[in-house]
């Protein structure tokens, strides 16, 4: 993190898990066969087979260690693509600790595109104190596409891709 600004590649984790309960066995997978993605990829939770964790974070996770040195409250954005009604949801949270429960998750369109909320409902959380934290995503369907991750402290909702792609705005200058 710098000035208050965190951006992520999604297939930059720095620990994946496989599913368990009625998600075991699925897992992400990096891939490249849609188009519209930054980076080397995206990454799809696989296989497609209908299953739907609900509020639960049994679904395979992505973990992505992030060292902190602003304190504070941050926005959580996720690009993401949903290629149907049934896979189209993530869960998001911080140090193991769901923030996205309750009605769909956060739920993308069939296009790319960045979302920030579950229900209408932002989603936010504090850093209290800084350092290391790990910030987690987990699937909640599967075949659902993630592509990157943004955390922020101010600015307006992410738009662009970034590196690899056109430019990532912000609506706040890290620096980056």
């Amino acid at each position: 993190e710098t000035s208050g600004i965190v951006v992520i590649e999604a297939e930059d984790f720095s620990d994946s898990t496989i599913g368990t309960g009625n998600a075991l066995n699925n897992y992400w997978s990096e891939e490249t066969s849609t188009s519209g993605f930054s980076g080397r990829g995206y990454l799809e939770a696989k296989p497609n087979n209908g299953v739907n964790t609900q509020d639960t974070a049994v679904g395979p996770r992505l973990d992505y260690e992030i060292d902190f040195n602003s304190v504070g409250t941050y926005s959580v954005y996720v690009r993401a693509l949903g290629p149907t009604g049934s896979d189209d949801s993530v869960h998001a949270g911080i140090d193991g600790i769901p923030l996205t429960y309750g009605d769909v998750g956060m739920s993308p369109a069939s296009a790319w595109e960045w979302v920030d909320d579950v229900g209408g409902n932002p989603i936010t959380f504090d850093i209290t104190t800084p350092g290391a934290h790990i910030f987690n995503v987990w699937m909640r369907e599967d075949g659902t596409l993630l592509d990157k991750v943004v955390l922020q402290q101010s600015g307006s909702a992410p738009t662009g891709l970034g590196p690899g792609g056109n430019m990532l705005s912000t609506g706040f200058n890290p620096g980056l």
